[in-house]
């Protein structure tokens, strides 16, 4: 999401204004959404990328954690998110990686060749640009940025 003065801005995803009230909105109002097109069909599969941006910069001399490849608002989502959905009926696959969380109905979580193909059709999806999804170091970014 990005505000619509900054449509033609290629930053625009990694903007960040607002407070987390109203990110909650926003995220409530996605699963409103995602809930009326789950009645349509009930093979439908949701996903979340959180953008990252300078303030999530790792360093370069740091031995990298898991949590360090999470961006600050890849953590939010996946926070909100698991908060407003059913786990009676959804499961979670979390590609932490790549600041990408999907959200699954059981049948087909429980399905693993669907589950297979759906994670490799994350790749085919983003192609070259998978690289770019993921939280850089400083130095890799520098090189990003030129």
């Amino acid at each position: 999401f990005y505000p619509k003065n900054y449509r033609d801005s290629p930053r625009k995803y990694k903007i960040r204004l607002g407070k987390i009230n109203e990110l909650s909105r926003l995220v409530a109002t996605c699963i409103k959404i995602a809930k009326q097109i789950h009645e349509k069909n009930e093979d439908a599969v949701f996903a979340f990328h959180g953008q990252w941006d300078e303030k999530d910069l790792i360093e370069d001399d740091k031995n990298i954690t898991e949590s360090d490849l999470k961006s600050q608002r890849y953590r939010i989502y996946q926070k909100a998110i698991y908060r407003k959905i059913d786990k009676s009926k959804f499961k979670f696959l979390y590609e932490d990686q790549i600041n990408i969380m999907l959200i699954v109905p059981n049948h087909i979580y429980e399905n693993s060749k669907i589950m297979n193909k759906m994670k490799n059709n994350l790749a085919e999806i983003f192609g070259e640009n998978l690289k770019d999804l993921m939280v850089p170091t400083v130095s890799e970014y520098k090189t990003f940025k030129s």
